[in-house]
């Protein structure tokens, strides 16, 4: 590996040997405290560490767990941490939201220690950010890909045969502007609106798809977003720093990402981005 010309795949690659090690590190956790008549920790691996096919009763092998294990690493922090990046991205450029969420979080909870469920799900405004953040910076922005059937299928008035491959991007879905009014603007208001209004939001909203096979991990997700975000803005106050906020577009851009108060993501299966690079000042 050390000679591939790609960095991209040695990137990879020592991505897939930290999984692997703390694969292996939490096995060994498993069966140290089973063998010493321990509590064991009763996270998601020790269910995967358990299973069993209920047909043939066969194990998962050692390369499906090391697969489970890049998948759920990189799952779990990819995309909470571009979600907390572009909220606070928007809420720096947008001062009004941003103190409107710092007085209801520090008005909430009496210490840091204190900001957890089940009272920050009553952080009504906390929430709206949120998911106007994974509104505006889907984790995954592009489509989620679908075969067409037997039979082929009409879409708006045209016939897609089948066998071919459709899908339609969330960051497109999510600036519909039948559902999604002003769609670029960041308006947490818009999911505290009047009852149909934000049942089309919901209607339209895919960030973590749709569905039976919608995103296993997405209360998970949305857990730590709002601690991230919650504990942040109770503990420092924030601002950005002089000139223009790493991490929105420019005029010097391509075509598409000339907005200034556009977040910017790069598509690699979850999205990358850069920024934004923000100033705090400890309370």
């Amino acid at each position: 590996m050390n000679y591939l010309p790609n960095q991209a795949a040695r990137d990879t690659y020592k991505y897939f040997l930290m999984a692997e090690h703390k694969l292996l590190d939490r096995q060994t956790a498993e069966e140290t405290a089973k063998a010493n008549g321990k509590e064991v920790r009763r996270d998601i691996f020790h269910y995967l560490f358990r299973s069993r096919d209920p047909v043939t009763g066969i194990e998962l092998s050692k390369e499906q767990l090391l697969a489970d294990a890049g998948l759920l690493i990189a799952a779990g922090s990819d995309g909470v941490s571009l979600t907390c990046a572009a909220a606070m991205f928007y809420l720096v450029r947008n001062p009004a939201c941003l103190e409107k969420l710092t007085r209801e979080i520090r008005s909430s909870f009496a210490a840091l220690e204190d900001v957890r469920l089940p009272k920050l799900n009553q952080c009504t405004y906390l929430c709206a950010v949120v998911e106007e953040a994974l509104r505006l910076a889907p984790c995954v922005a592009s489509a989620f890909p679908r075969e067409v059937l037997r039979g082929g299928l009409n879409v708006d008035g045209e016939h897609i045969p089948a066998g071919m491959t459709v899908g339609v991007s969330a960051y497109a879905l999510h600036h519909n502007e039948t559902y999604f009014p002003d769609s670029f603007a960041f308006k947490p208001e818009r999911w505290l609106g009047d009852e149909a209004s934000v049942a089309a939001a919901k209607s339209a909203f895919c960030t973590f798809g749709v569905g039976p096979y919608n995103c296993i991990g997405k209360n998970v997700a949305y857990l730590a977003c709002k601690l991230v975000l919650a504990k942040l803005v109770y503990a420092y106050d924030v601002k950005a720093p002089e000139g223009n906020v790493v991490g929105g577009g420019g005029g010097d851009l391509e075509k598409g990402r000339q907005r200034e108060g556009e977040f910017q993501m790069l598509d690699y299966l979850v999205a990358y981005r850069s920024g934004p690079m923000l100033q705090f000042k400890a309370m």
